[in-house]
């Protein structure tokens, strides 16, 4: 269940184009120098059980992606992709993967991290939901 979660997400991101490379959580990725890229993570919350003796559990968390940019080059590039993540990822949109349906339950919001090494970093925060039977 919590693949086809993560599936439906990541899925949804790799259509977002232009394309740029993905470090997705425990594979293996080497930045390349000069060349910015995005990290995807999930962030599982406590699942909301709404009642008691029901089989139903809604799944609840937060999709991030950290887009990561050459530092000293300004913040507009990763911006406008920050920008362009949420636009993908609008409030409202379900996706689906192995049976589950994915709900993005409120607009991203973006943070900048700041820099990191020679990265400059900006997190876009995707929360969904996704109601699981059995």
């Amino acid at each position: 269940m919590a693949d086809n979660i993560r599936k439906a997400l990541e899925v949804r991101l790799a259509t977002l184009a232009p394309a740029i490379s993905t470090a997705y959580e425990n594979t293996e990725f080497e930045p390349v120098s000069g060349v910015a890229y995005q990290r995807a993570n999930m962030l599982y919350a406590t699942p909301d059980n709404q009642t008691l003796g029901c089989q139903r559990r809604r799944e609840l968390g937060i999709f991030q992606v950290s887009l990561c940019y050459p530092s000293a080059s300004g913040n507009a590039a990763a911006q406008a992709r920050a920008d362009l993540t949420i636009e993908h990822f609008k409030r409202g949109l379900t996706l689906s993967n192995g049976g589950i349906n994915v709900l993005i339950t409120a607009t991203p919001s973006k943070t900048t991290y700041g820099v990191s090494g020679d990265r400059y970093i900006v997190v876009v925060s995707i929360n969904y939901s996704a109601d699981v039977y059995g």
